[in-house]
């Protein structure tokens, strides 16, 4: 290989994983990411379809009127998704949550 270039390109053709793969594989993400590892297929089909429709969005002004960069919704986008993967993992809290909104629904509060 006479350059970076193919060098790198060699190196990820060797790695690549299949569309399939990538949905049921395990990562060594940084820790404020490892929620990913956590998520079903379903869930990661859902996460990667967001983020496209987040990077891919034309619109960066929240309903406010204020406008925001990319990274901003990037950001916001990526909290969500950490906040949603840590009420799942707890059940304590996911359980708490859940009779919190039967209450709601029954009058109890």
């Amino acid at each position: 290989m006479s350059t970076l270039k193919e060098a790198r390109a060699t190196d990820l053709a060797e790695h690549a994983l299949t569309g399939e793969a990538l949905l049921e594989a395990r990562f060594d993400l940084p820790r404020r990411y490892a929620w990913f590892n956590e998520l079903t297929t379903q869930e990661r089909l859902d996460f990667f379809a967001g983020l496209l429709a987040t990077l891919v969005n034309p619109v960066l002004v929240l309903p406010n009127g204020k406008r925001r960069t990319r990274q901003a919704a990037l950001d916001e986008y990526l909290r969500g998704w950490t906040a949603t993967a840590e009420i799942e993992s707890g059940s304590e809290l996911l359980q708490s949550i859940r009779a919190g909104r039967a209450d709601l629904q029954h009058g109890r509060i």
